[in-house]
């Protein structure tokens, strides 16, 4: 009789406890709208972080990416619910996923990013220094004059026009050379767990055979890969040399270029994978994935049960004009359908 209460004969967790979990988080979620009398007492009887009843349920987390990066360099203002709903996919995907916010703009604590952890999920707002994240890069490389000589000019670069963005494209390189995991950007909307077979994984842009290679998701499980020694390094000089920061100088244009001029031993590590991967939708077509598409006429190639997609990108200042999506068009569906916080409807 002893041995049928022991651990070993535990039966396994209910799948459903994922979905418990959910149905939990909308409701404080939506909890949290009605009085800060409820917040208050939640937090007095210790009922939040809350503990998830289906922690131990699902995919083995030894089979996939758990560690997820993104970064938010804007205002607080700008923390929009296409935001949060690109946080929630991975969420929705790897329940037991690690997610870390870069950011200086948001508190680490007080911002509308608190309901993920309240609700028992592991998501930090961490905040980072360029400086010293170059400073970290640099040591013991023959790049010391480069960093310092950047440093000392950044002043007048964050004065450029789309310096908010070239920004989040060198803090990329130096994050996923620190830490490793998954990046993505705040506009994209994973569709699948990522398996552990996906690394040092990029993805092109579009279909076009010369499509350049983009940076908005980046898959490597081990820190310090040689891709990101070359990228920073080549940012750097084109920052330093050129005159006119226009905005193309870096992003997709320099990574595309870092790829192709990689000794071949270093190349051959890298998958590039098609636009079928992360970015299905060119963001030309976004206006209408947003109002006159269905989705069900894309669904051979957006639905999650496509082995080829993992990602879709739907670029944030395209979104960000449309205040409302068709009902059951492409748009309305992706942001949607993976949902934590599904008490409201956008």
């Amino acid at each position: 009789m002893d041995s049928l209460i022991q651990d070993d004969f535990v039966p396994p967790p209910n799948p459903g406890n994922k979905l418990i979990d959910r149905y939990r988080a909308s409701f404080w979620h939506h909890l949290k709208k009605q009085s800060t009398f409820y917040v208050d007492t939640a937090y007095l009887f210790g009922i939040v972080p809350m503990k998830r009843v289906g922690r131990r349920s699902g995919i083995d987390d030894s089979l996939v990416h758990i560690n997820f990066n993104f970064i938010f360099t804007t205002g607080l203002n700008t923390l929009h619910w296409r935001v949060i709903r690109s946080i929630e996919s991975v969420f929705y995907h790897n329940p037991n996923a690690k997610v870390v916010v870069h950011s200086n703009t948001l508190p680490v604590t007080g911002s509308k990013l608190d309901t993920f952890w309240e609700a028992g999920y592991d998501l930090q707002v961490k905040p980072y220094d360029v400086n010293e994240l170059l400073k970290d890069w640099s040591s013991g490389k023959n790049a010391t004059d480069l960093v310092e000589l950047f440093l000392s000019r950044k002043h007048v670069y964050k004065k450029g026009p789309f310096w908010y963005s070239h920004e989040t494209d060198l803090l990329r390189y130096l994050l996923m050379w620190k830490y490793g995991g998954v990046y993505l950007d705040t506009d994209m909307y994973i569709q699948r767990p990522i398996s552990k077979n996906f690394t040092n994984v990029l993805g092109k842009q579009s279909k076009e055979k010369t499509s350049l290679i983009n940076g908005a998701a980046m898959i490597f499980d081990k820190s310090r890969h040689p891709f990101f020694d070359e990228a920073i390094k080549q940012y750097l000089k084109t920052y330093v040399k050129e005159v006119r920061k226009g905005w193309g100088c870096v992003g997709p244009n320099l990574i595309t270029s870092v790829v192709r001029h990689l000794p071949s031993k270093v190349r051959k590590t890298i998958n590039v994978l098609d636009n079928q991967a992360f970015q299905p939708i060119h963001h030309q077509e976004i206006a209408k994935f947003c109002h006159s598409a269905p989705y069900e006429t894309y669904s051979s190639i957006l639905d999650s049960s496509n082995p080829k997609l993992l990602t879709i990108h739907l670029n944030s200042k395209l979104t960000g004009m449309h205040q409302t999506f068709t009902k059951g068009s492409v748009c309305d569906e992706i942001l949607s359908r993976h949902c934590i916080f599904c008490d409201e409807s956008h």
